[in-house]
């Protein structure tokens, strides 16, 4: 529904919002919050994967979708490969203290979020892009 209701720019939004909370209750180290961060994961990583694909079909055109969309998911299987080196480094130098890790990957989304926010709303205020919902 917020993905056919509402702009791109509104999404994004929303889903920034979303992951810094989570980024935000990891960080604590407390049961309930962790938890609730869990919760929050939940509900985020599926609006994230479809945000994802709605944003690709309607800049791209399904003409190159699959193409466009393949290559976003193996980037971010790439990355994804990157986790299990973090994970050993962290339990080696921060004695499996994540914090550190936690606050980094926290600050790197909200940069390349708000970068792509920026992006979306500039390219559709400019013409760049024509999305369904700037008709």
């Amino acid at each position: 529904m917020l993905l056919d209701t509402r702009p791109a720019v509104e999404a994004s939004w929303v889903l920034l919002v979303f992951g810094i909370l989570f980024g935000i209750l990891t960080v604590i180290p407390s049961t309930v919050p962790q938890l609730a961060g869990i919760g929050i994961l939940v509900f985020n990583r599926p609006l994230l994967y479809t945000f994802i694909s709605d944003l690709t079909a309607k800049v791209f055109g399904f003409g190159s979708f699959g193409k466009i969309y393949g290559l976003l998911m193996t980037l971010s299987g790439a990355v994804g490969l990157v986790l299990t080196p973090m994970d050993i480094l962290t339990k080696q130098f921060y004695h499996g203290d994540y914090t550190p890790i936690n606050i980094f990957l926290l600050v790197a989304g909200v940069v390349t979020n708000v970068a792509l926010i920026a992006r979306i709303y500039t390219h559709t205020r400019q013409g760049r892009i024509a999305l369904r919902d700037d008709y």
